[in-house]
């Protein structure tokens, strides 16, 4: 009987496939990485605050006209009395509105984006921190969204969408409707340059 070394000696162009089989993975050091901090992200467009602004306001003027149409058809859900149930309706109502203008505003300053030869990065989060990055080789196809309030102010929000996935797995809101364009123009052609 021969053994795989006996045969491997015999023909030297099975030693040179034996050679290509072999798996190599070194392993990488954790100084060696590149550093994450060291990206330079751009800011969002201020606008999209006012937009994140209006957004919340419509929110909170919906509900609290809701609840105020529970309150007078007779459903009193703090006590018998709807002028205190409108006060403390009316002070519910605008701790909501101070405490989420205060988190748009502190958390505009942790978004942005950066676009790079390989990849898309974006980061957000005021309490929780998120830094999301796509691989050019990975991006499906790109849209530009565009909301109510986006339009008066003239932003937009590109969405990109990988492969295998369905939803957006990457949304950059905040950008003017000429860099929304430009950007995925770029990665349009950066995308059929990597296939």
């Amino acid at each position: 009987m021969y053994n795989n070394l006996s045969l491997l000696s015999v023909c030297p162009r099975w030693l040179s496939l034996k050679e290509k089989m072999l798996f190599e993975n070194p392993t990488i050091s954790i100084e060696n990485l590149p550093n994450a901090s060291e990206v330079t992200y751009q800011p969002l467009e201020k606008d999209y605050i006012m937009v994140q602004l209006f957004s919340a306001i419509l929110l909170y003027a919906s509900l609290f006209i809701a609840l105020l149409l529970v309150l007078l058809f007779g459903f009193e859900l703090f006590t018998d009395s709807i002028i205190l149930s409108m006060l403390l309706y009316a002070a519910l109502f605008l701790a909501c509105i101070g405490l989420q203008v205060y988190v748009i505003l502190a958390g505009f300053k942790c978004k942005g984006f950066c676009i790079r030869q390989h990849d898309v990065l974006y980061r957000s989060g005021l309490i929780f921190k998120r830094q999301v990055s796509v691989p050019l080789s990975r991006i499906q196809h790109l849209e530009i969204k565009r909301g109510i309030f986006s339009r008066i102010f003239e932003l937009a929000s590109l969405q990109i969408f990988t492969a295998g996935s369905g939803a957006v797995d990457l949304k950059i809101p905040g950008l003017t409707l000429a860099d929304a364009e430009k950007i995925k123009e770029h990665l349009s052609k950066a995308i059929a340059h990597e296939q």
